[in-house]
């Protein structure tokens, strides 16, 4: 989160409904990172949210240093983690897959009822990005593109992170899942 403590209670208040659904267990821990956000945010948020773990950095390390720093704690009592950026909401629980994986859940349009990625493509002759809306389009992209999982929700097994050396944080904010992923 950097200073959107709205959309972050919104994403929080989603994660809470879901927890002690029959896919997601009540004691799911929920980390926040607080990243580089001003101390009335921080405050709003905690305030509302005690029982998440509350993480803070002075400043702002874009996408890539916070979602680094984010994962390192989480990593080290928890083999999986759901990554969501505070814009998300959960719906449904991705099945965690039986091997090591990187893993994109269906991310709903905001205000609509429409798929607006079930992942993703890159084509690294044009440079285009495009989220694929349909499983047919994804099918059929992945001939002459390649695949990417959005880093805006992700469900990854802590060996994969590691295996990849995390994000890449020269990159800041922006194509860092396409790296990630590739």
């Amino acid at each position: 989160s950097f200073d959107r403590p709205t959309i972050t209670l919104r994403c929080l208040d989603a994660i809470k409904k879901a927890q002690g659904h029959k896919l997601v267990p009540e004691e799911v821990q929920t980390f926040l990172l607080h990243n580089g956000s001003n101390k009335e945010s921080i405050a709003s948020v905690k305030n509302q949210f005690p029982q998440v773990t509350h993480l803070e950095i002075p400043q702002n390390r874009g996408y890539a240093g916070g979602t680094n720093l984010l994962l390192q704690p989480v990593f080290a009592s928890y083999e999986w983690a759901l990554f969501l950026s505070n814009d998300c909401q959960m719906l449904n629980f991705p099945s965690i897959p039986e091997t090591p994986s990187l893993v994109g859940p269906l991310v709903y349009r905001r205000k609509e009822d429409s798929i607006d990625s079930l992942g993703a493509l890159f084509s690294p002759f044009s440079g285009r990005l495009k989220h694929c809306r349909s499983q047919k389009e994804f099918l059929r992209g992945r001939r002459f593109w390649t695949t990417y999982i959005p880093g805006s929700a992700f469900l990854i097994h802590r060996d994969v992170f590691k295996a990849a050396g995390g994000f890449d944080e020269t990159l800041f904010t922006y194509w860092e899942d396409v790296d990630f992923s590739v």
